[in-house]
């Protein structure tokens, strides 16, 4: 989970550097790619979540939390922490699990809530930018309606002057989170930067 935070920092913090498409790929006749630079939320169909303090806990969901409210938490939404603990390990709602099987969930949650704030970001703005790249890839995508076990590659597109491609990968059925909040996912997407293959 810290791992994975990092990584999504990264790609927030890479997406908004610039990638100009190159005069020899223009010149050579393939077109540049559509533009998403400016596109509203509300185009995307992204309405943001507003943020909710848990009364119990005073964690703030969708919000910034300090570190300290973080390391405090007995339960997150209304689960205690040994029973999210044991359905996130290897074996439990996932075979390889959410966290390491000596790993604990709080000290991993305050490791990414340091490590975001240190970069002078929250994971409401990550969590945006990867919300514009899910709806992002709806938009450019070519498959209207997805096929499971399918492997799907986007047309390269335009982001905040970089240039992407994506690849998303459609899996059989669905995993559940573990924070039992109505959520769930099938898919995964290997995002990159066309101009440093990254």
């Amino acid at each position: 989970m810290a791992l994975t935070c990092r990584v999504v920092v990264a790609i927030l913090i890479w997406a908004t550097g610039e990638c100009a498409w190159s005069a020899a790929q223009e010149a050579g006749g393939e077109r540049a790619p559509k533009d998403y630079t400016d596109v509203s939320l509300k185009e995307l169909g992204i309405t943001q979540f507003e943020p909710k303090k848990d009364l119990e806990t005073g964690f703030v969901v969708g919000g910034v939390n300090e570190t300290k409210a973080i390391r405090n938490l007995k339960k997150i939404n209304g689960i205690a922490i040994a029973d999210l603990e044991k359905s996130m390990r290897p074996g439990g709602l996932s075979d390889a699990g959410f966290l390491g099987k000596d790993e604990r969930l709080l000290d991993v949650m305050a490791a990414d809530n340091e490590f975001v704030l240190k970069a002078g970001l929250t994971h409401q703005q990550i969590a945006l930018q990867l919300r514009i790249f899910e709806e992002l890839v709806r938009e450019v995508d070519s498959v209207e309606k997805p096929i499971t076990g399918l492997t799907v590659v986007t047309k390269p597109f335009t982001y905040r002057g970089s240039n992407f491609q994506v690849k998303k990968v459609i899996y059989k059925g669905s995993q559940e989170s573990p924070f039992q909040d109505d959520t769930s996912g099938s898919v995964d997407y290997f995002l990159t930067n066309l101009g440093t293959g990254e």
